[in-house]
């Protein structure tokens, strides 16, 4: 028997946009004269806490630029900042378009994502409309921090077993079944639109 669903909480990152290109990676490697395979654990390492607010975006690429050993110009930060907030801005048009029309047939829906506030001030401008938003960079916390879960539930008010989560990592996807959230680890439309056929109820289907 499949599981009723009033609410869907979708991840940002590799769900409602597309992955990052290795064209950005590269090219904000270039900026701090670094290969992108030196680059990117290094880009990694301090993003919990810049998603989180706990780091400015001035504080974060400079120290980024520090680990590798390297000094930024103004213009250096500002090309890396816009760099950064594009290679995260192409929307999955299959994904936003399940999006809208899950919350035009009654369903709750609310984002839920770490991400920093460039992004988030940027990402405004174009997402669909939701019920409700859970930004790492505006509670302080991350996935797969219990708390930004419930911080989520409390906001979507669903119930947290009639609740559907999609997201890339493995780790928010544990954290959230231990909290009685009903989830599906994303890889791609197709697959996560087979689970949801099969598993459970909802009034649309993710139309490939």
């Amino acid at each position: 028997m499949r599981i009723a669903i009033r609410g869907l909480i979708f991840d940002y990152g590799n769900v409602l946009c597309e992955p990052q290109r290795v064209s950005d990676l590269q090219t904000m490697a270039r900026i701090l004269q670094m290969s992108k395979e030196t680059f990117e654990p290094i880009y990694w390492s301090y993003r919990v806490s810049y998603d989180a607010s706990k780091m400015t975006a001035r504080e974060y690429w400079e120290q980024v630029a520090s680990d590798a050993h390297r000094t930024l110009q103004e213009e250096d930060i500002t090309a890396l900042r816009k760099l950064d907030v594009d290679s995260w801005s192409l929307p999955s048009p299959v994904m936003i378009n399940f999006a809208e029309r899950s919350r035009k047939a009654g369903l709750r829906t609310a984002v839920l994502s770490n991400m920093p506030m460039d992004l988030r001030l940027s990402v405004a401008n174009w997402l669909p409309q939701f019920d409700h938003s859970t930004y790492s960079c505006d509670v302080g916390m991350c996935k797969p921090d219990p708390a930004i879960y419930r911080h989520c539930l409390d906001g979507l008010a669903t119930a947290a077993n009639e609740t559907l989560f999609l997201d890339d990592r493995p780790e928010n996807v544990r954290a959230a079944r231990e909290l009685g959230i009903q989830s599906i680890l994303f890889t791609t439309a197709a697959e996560a639109g087979a689970m949801i056929g099969r598993d459970f109820s909802l009034p649309v289907a993710i139309e490939c």
